[in-house]
């Protein structure tokens, strides 16, 4: 009885398993681009237990309006085009999806073709995959686009073969909106010609014409597995029944770098950048003309040769969720533009000075010094007779007003390791100041009085029209500027003359600039420390911990309840907020989808909004950066 019980777990057990082993290890080695979401059901659980401000009671009256218009304008006319409902189809979603592109290997130098690859694991749904696939068949052939039967290690794929006119023209077709299915279609000659178009492409055209595309569709029990070259979905198909000992993507040792990265990941995503820049690198190269050697020094001192990869991952970790992101760049390798970053691993946590109330918040141990030396060496080795021409212009500037002043002794030299930025929420969130948030910028040195010396000759040199004032404030210099700049009115012709202020001033090893003048006298107030200090913030010093704290040199806060809701105030109070989306998507009454006038209170989904930090740290393989975002306490 024992014996038989096992059995039956077993053969439960292989039923219920997913058909398809992790993407890395059926994808070739050869995988340029991966995204894939390793479990859906898991992902959508998560998203289900999680509270977000659309599920509230308050918000329903605008979800129904705008769910009802998806439905009836949007989604209703998609099915009738194409035959099939959409909710049979994302029922569908269960297990993984992936997406792949794959280098072709009939690429030449010239020829940069992708194979690509989309699997979705249904979970035990293949009957209804089988009837989805049957009507997508009958459309085709209703549309007289020509479909086939090919047998890829006994897997039975429909292959269906066009121009990629004829694809987008369809695309274009299907998602219009607000229109009859009668007036959407081509007239009986153009159906005809295009008909006996499509029906002499799989004869009559080679299969590498960039005009053609093959779609390969078909079934692998429980798995939809689409793609357009047999040849490698031959070869997954081979990996994932194990019949195959060829290399996967897992066997690429800059790939398997990210695997712990990617473990219990909702989705990760891998992007083998090597492959890109160097088509880059072989089309500058190759250039047939005189600079094309200027050209090839330009690319290699920018350094991008030593980037390798990208990957991503986005996973639910305690009480929130992490991202993380890792550019891999071998520090053997850095050189160029990848040395301007290399902050250092010191204390980047928020200054007491810092006020609880920002909604943005970052600090960067950066040396600006060094970094001014990197970035000089860098345009060296481009052009050395630029070089010569910003040495030698920094060796002049200023000596015209003050024959002592030397602009990289006084202001570069003195550029530290710290730089701090903060802004806050505009007093009337507006369309127009939405974009222009109130901000501080701080840089630290150890010599702050000289350094605002030489940034207030540059300054004056820069723009010699413009008066700077300066006036005491709690035994402290503040200098204000104001700097005019065109404002096109949407009247044509109609030019306004705007002013944007800057304050700065010197305090406890900073220099700080601020766009408004109560944030400077603000900051000279709190230089001893703020009465609500942002390092106080409840939960603040534990998120940080799971971003990898706050000594790695880069750390960043960002309150989403504060941004959330000067979006939320200027989408109410702001019929202008809606003219981008209007030229964007101009056959939908977008008024009519988004009514804001039946948006809430903020204060009704104000519980819904936390805040995220973010780190980033140099290490050996590279740039890690990281965010987290813990959900609200229950309110």
């Amino acid at each position: 009885m024992k014996k038989i019980f096992v059995l039956l777990l077993s053969i439960f057990s292989l039923q219920v398993e997913s058909a398809l082993p992790p993407a890395e290890k059926f994808l070739p080695q050869d995988t340029l681009v991966l995204i894939t979401w390793p479990d859906i059901d898991t992902l959508t659980k998560t998203l289900a237990e999680t509270p977000m401000f659309w599920k509230d009671e308050s918000m329903q009256p605008f979800m129904n309006k705008f769910l009802s218009k998806i439905t009836n304008d949007l989604t209703k006319s998609f099915e009738k085009k194409i035959g099939i409902n959409c909710s049979d189809f994302t029922n569908l979603f269960h297990g993984q999806i992936t997406f792949a592109a794959i280098n072709k290997p009939s690429n030449t130098k010239q020829e940069h073709d992708l194979d690509w690859v989309l699997l979705i694991d249904t979970k035990n749904q293949s009957n209804q995959l089988k009837t989805i696939t049957e009507k997508a068949k009958k459309k085709l052939n209703e549309s007289e686009i020509p479909v086939k039967t090919e047998k890829i290690r006994n897997v039975e794929f429909l292959v269906t073969t066009t121009f990629s006119s004829n694809i987008t023209k369809s695309f274009m077709n299907t998602f219009s909106m607000g229109q009859d299915s009668d007036e959407d279609e081509d007239s009986e000659d153009e159906k005809t010609n295009s008909s006996a178009t499509n029906k002499q492409i799989i004869k009559s055209t080679k299969p590498s014409s960039t005009n053609v595309i093959t779609i390969y569709f078909g079934q692998l029990n429980d798995v939809f597995i689409a793609g357009n070259a047999s040849s490698t979905l031959e070869k997954i198909l081979a990996k994932i029944d194990s019949s195959s000992s060829a290399p996967a993507l897992n066997d690429n040792p800059i790939y398997n770098s990210y695997t712990p990265m990617f473990k219990d990941s909702f989705i990760n995503a891998w992007l083998n950048l090597s492959f890109f820049i160097d088509i880059i690198k072989s089309n500058i190269s190759s250039s047939a003309n005189e600079n094309s050697s200027e050209k090839e020094r330009f690319f290699s001192a920018l350094g991008l040769t030593g980037i390798k990869a990208f990957g991503l991952a986005v996973k639910k970790i305690d009480n929130g969720f992490i991202s993380q992101a890792l550019v891999n760049v071998p520090e053997s390798e850095r050189k160029g533009l990848t040395r301007l970053f290399l902050f250092e691993a010191k204390d980047a946590s928020p200054p007491d000075f810092v006020p609880s109330d920002v909604i943005k918040f970052q600090r960067v141990r950066l040396d600006g010094a060094k970094t001014w030396q990197n970035l000089e060496k860098m345009i060296s080795e481009i052009s050395p007779d630029l070089s010569k021409f910003i040495t030698d212009t920094i060796s002049m500037v200023g000596k015209d007003k003050d024959p002592t002043f030397d602009l990289r002794k006084q202001l570069i030299d003195n550029l530290g390791n710290d730089i701090i930025f903060w802004q806050k929420e505009p007093k009337n969130p507006s369309v127009t100041n939405i974009n222009n948030t109130p901000t501080v910028f701080l840089i630290g040195s150890s010599n702050p009085n000289e350094l605002i010396k030489a940034f207030r000759i540059s300054m004056e040199i820069a723009m010699p029209m413009a008066n700077i004032k300066e006036r005491d404030f709690q035994g402290s210099k503040i200098y204000s500027i104001s700097i005019p700049f065109p404002n096109h009115e949407i009247n044509p012709g109609k030019v306004n003359q705007s002013v944007q202020n800057l304050y700065f001033t010197s305090s406890k090893n900073y220099l700080s600039v601020a766009t408004e003048e109560y944030l400077i006298e603000e900051f000279l107030r709190n230089i001893t420390g703020a009465s609500k200090p942002l390092s106080q913030t409840p939960g603040l010093s534990d998120a940080a911990q799971k971003v990898g704290g706050m000594s790695t040199g880069y750390f960043g806060f960002q309150n989403n309840a504060s941004m959330f809701k000067m979006f939320y105030t200027v989408l109410k109070n702001h019929t202008d907020f809606m003219k981008p989306f209007e030229i964007l998507f101009p056959s939908i009454e977008i008024k009519d989808w988004i009514d804001v006038s039946l948006l809430p209170p903020f204060e009704k989904i104000e519980k819904y909004f936390n805040f995220v930090v973010y780190s980033a740290k140099v290490e050996p393989n590279g740039f890690l950066i990281q965010s987290y975002s813990p959900l609200p306490a229950a309110k």
